[in-house]
C-alpha cells in the first residue's frame, strides 16, 4: 500500500477513535456511528476538494483507504468494549 493510502487510513482511524471516545456517553453503537460518519465526512470532503483542485481528481482508492481506517478503528473500539465489559 502506498504511503498516501496509509495516511488516509491512519487519519480516518484516529478521527474515528477520537470522536467515538468523546461521544462514548451516548453508548457504544451511537458513539461508533458518530466517529465513523465524522471520518467518512472528512474523507468525502477531502476528495471533493481534490476533485475541484486544478491538476487533481477524485480517488475512489482514497475513499477505500478511509473506510479501511474506519473499520480498523471500530474493530479496536469494539474489542476494547468487549474486554472491559467481560470483566465487569
Amino acid at each position: 500500500m502506498e504511503q498516501d493510502k496509509i495516511l488516509h487510513a491512519a487519519v480516518c482511524a484516529a478521527a474515528t477513535l477520537i470522536i467515538a471516545i468523546c461521544t462514548s456517553a451516548l453508548g457504544m453503537i451511537p458513539s461508533l456511528l458518530c466517529g465513523s460518519l465524522f471520518s467518512l465526512g472528512l474523507g468525502l470532503g477531502k476528495e471533493y476538494g481534490d476533485s475541484k483542485a486544478t491538476g487533481n481528481s477524485w480517488s475512489w482508492e482514497d475513499i477505500i483507504a478511509d473506510l479501511v481506517g474506519i473499520v480498523l478503528a471500530c474493530a479496536i473500539l469494539l474489542t476494547m468494549y468487549l474486554l472491559t465489559r467481560r470483566g465487569a
